[in-house]
């Protein structure tokens, strides 16, 4: 399996490389052309990496459409002198492409389009590289007795009868516009087919051709630059929200379920996602993807959307984005229907039961939310008083929501907590007329709380993220860490960790507090993890996450 770590350096390669490559495999109208001659010839020059002559090497010449199945022959065979230099004469008017591999170190270079007329056709100078593979997942209906998957103006194929749902083709020469075909043994009434054009082959590196059968597709770049995410380290792991509106995509080329949504990265590996809410009517969508690696300070790593297949299943994951290995264990983006449960879209399906006066829906920080009454509306995640969200004192978590305060009413509101006793996020005043705020606090038994808060504010959608490690604790507001370090509020009061966590209200009644606590506006994708987010994280969820997104850029 890729390392995903390498994924920047080899995006690096490519911006370094595609005007080499571009150089020496694209179609190349050269010397001669326009003349009405039968017969011409080629020259051209191998260097190796280092710079040196490409000695050694063959080279073959191959018409450009060579089908190594149904053709019988290249045209002609060189190899290069101790200067890298080949040629081929009495060369035939035509297109062609070329093939070399150096013998000692099995290096490959690659030209394709070369076109013969008369006289001479001088080839620049290309480099000898290490090639790569690429693979390819079957389209349906293909033949795959006698099929056959093949690179033109190569040797390279593979044969469908070998296949689990996708080929390999080995030892591809490094290149940017390659093309794969699909044709059928023996079947002169079925010409051959392209599968995918310019497809981009980097040196040591594998490439996946998945969404041939798609329609459209588009490149959503994720920038971290100053001037956009303003995030310097890399991010691995990150469930990336993509927004989707009539300004960006044409909902009426996709299914209206939005079933034929993929994602790729840009070596064609599909990503995991999750459909929030596809709203095909209305020209709106909200998708979670699941990228390994989103890059710091950078404006050049980028995601494929395809979309446009009428017969592709849907393939929407929440557990798959949202996965409990990399520290989701509750994910409520509270868009379900009136009066409904609230799904987490984690794998451990700890969905919010809504109190008899259920929330509303509401218009979100992402898509839609629900509104709270500030009287008697909230969710009980059930099943949640033991287990993956009970965590002990001074464990390691983090806990975060979208917050819209109606008013700072100089009471106490729950945002998400596991009872007054154990862990929360709340919008809070304790002694009139200081002002109001949030705060993120942590019980220990018989001592009181371990609290940290910042300023409030109403009437603005705010992303609040309370951090817990070990004894330290840290708040997060709007991306920005805004306090550190706790004050104790005492109290002699053992520990309770008998109630389930709950959204919007308390389920025990807590005198301290005045009730319940219930909260009066708007919560939103509320998450709570079993580790410490960095800052670099929760900075990348505020910025991807707030109207107007600065992350995804749709090119």
């Amino acid at each position: 399996m890729r390392n995903f770590k390498q994924e920047k350096v080899l995006t690096r390669i490519l911006i370094l490389l595609v005007p080499l490559l571009l150089a020496h495999c694209q179609v190349k109208q050269l010397a001669g052309a326009g003349v009405e001659t039968t017969n011409g010839s080629i020259a051209g020059t191998l260097v190796n990496k280092t710079g040196s002559p490409g000695s050694r090497a063959i080279v073959k010449l191959f018409p450009a459409d060579y089908d190594p199945l149904r053709d019988t022959a290249l045209v002609q065979v060189d190899t290069t002198d101790t200067l890298g230099r080949y040629s081929f004469t009495n060369v035939g008017s035509g297109r062609y492409a070329i093939v070399s591999v150096q013998i000692d170190d099995r290096t490959m270079s690659f030209a394709n389009g070369v076109v013969v007329a008369a006289d001479t056709v001088l080839v620049s100078a290309d480099s000898l590289r290490r090639p790569g593979a690429v693979k390819v997942i079957l389209p349906s209906g293909l033949d795959t007795n006698y099929g056959y998957i093949y690179i033109p103006g190569t040797t390279i194929y593979s044969l469908l009868s070998e296949h689990n749902g996708y080929v390999m083709l080995d030892s591809v020469p490094a290149c940017v516009n390659l093309s794969v075909y699909y044709a059928v043994r023996g079947s002169a009434a079925n010409p051959p087919q392209v599968i995918a054009d310019s497809v981009i082959v980097l040196p040591g590196d594998s490439t996946t051709i998945a969404y041939s059968e798609w329609k459209a597709s588009k490149k959503l770049f994720l920038n971290t630059t100053a001037l956009n995410a303003n995030v310097a380290g890399n991010v691995y792991n990150f469930p990336v929200l993509i927004r989707l509106n009539a300004g960006n995509f044409n909902f009426f080329q996709a299914q209206g379920s939005g079933n034929d949504i993929r994602f790729a990265k840009a070596n064609g590996a599909p990503l995991s996602y999750e459909i929030e809410r596809w709203d095909s009517a209305g020209s709106a969508a909200e998708i979670w993807v699941r990228v390994d690696t989103v890059y710091g300070n950078d404006s050049t790593h980028y995601v494929n959307l395809y979309w446009g297949n009428s017969r592709a299943p849907g393939t929407s994951s929440g557990a798959s984005v949202f996965d409990t290995s990399n520290g989701f264990q509750g994910v409520w983006h509270l868009n379900d229907p009136a009066l409904a449960n609230i799904k987490d879209a984690t794998g451990n399906h700890f969905d919010g039961t809504p109190s008899d006066t259920a929330p509303v829906s509401a218009s979100g920080a992402i898509g839609i939310c629900k509104r709270f009454n500030g009287k008697s509306s909230y969710f009980d995640i059930k099943n949640t008083a033991n287990g993956k969200l009970n965590f002990a004192e001074n464990a390691v978590y983090t806990v975060s929501a979208w917050v819209y305060a109606d008013t700072l009413d100089n009471q106490f509101h729950l945002i998400v907590g596991k009872s007054d006793n154990q862990y929360f996020l709340k919008l809070k005043q304790y002694y009139p007329p200081n002002p109001m705020r949030w705060e993120f606090a942590e019980y220990h038994n018989k001592v009181g709380w371990d609290i940290t808060d910042y300023l409030a504010t109403a009437r603005a959608w705010k992303y609040l993220v309370g951090v817990r490690q070990g004894v330290n604790q840290y708040l997060y507001l709007d991306g920005n860490l805004v306090t550190t370090g706790t004050a104790v509020f005492p109290d002699s009061l053992a520990r309770y960790m008998g109630d389930d966590v709950t959204i919007g209200r308390y389920l025990s009644y807590s005198i301290l507090d005045g009730g319940y606590c219930p909260f009066g506006g708007n919560i939103d994708e509320v998450r709570i993890s079993n580790v410490v987010r960095n800052p670099d994280w929760i900075l990348l969820c505020y910025m991807n996450q707030k109207t107007p997104d600065g992350l995804v850029e749709f090119k």
